[in-house]
């Protein structure tokens, strides 16, 4: 398994930023062995990770509200997750506004 970790930083008070704002997962990374996302909050203020349905499993991934500071990190990508890109949404509550990568972030899963 490999975790994949995503910063969210804020660039100025009124806006967050993803980076990378599009991440590779892999369904079988290292010897069967899934990818998973590590966020890492650099921002001024706690946010909110929100993942799509079929990506991690059948249901979308609400993650617990990650402090300043603080690390959260998804399950395992789902073996049976559809292939393609799907994107996802981080609330950064300093800004109150959703970060945004180069448009809305995206997660990718490969084969």
């Amino acid at each position: 398994m490999s975790t994949k970790p995503i910063r969210v930083i804020q660039t100025n008070p009124s806006e967050c930023r993803v980076v990378p704002p599009v991440e590779f997962l892999s369904q079988r990374a290292q010897a069967g062995a899934p990818d998973n996302l590590r966020f890492i909050n650099l921002t001024n203020g706690p946010i909110d990770v929100f993942l799509p349905s079929g990506t991690f499993g059948a249901a979308s991934v609400a993650l617990r509200t990650i402090d300043v500071g603080g690390e959260g990190a998804t399950p395992n990508v789902s073996p049976e997750a559809d292939i393609g890109a799907r994107p996802y949404t981080v609330y950064c509550k300093a800004t109150n506004t959703n970060a945004i990568g180069h448009s809305d972030p995206q997660v990718v899963v490969e084969p």
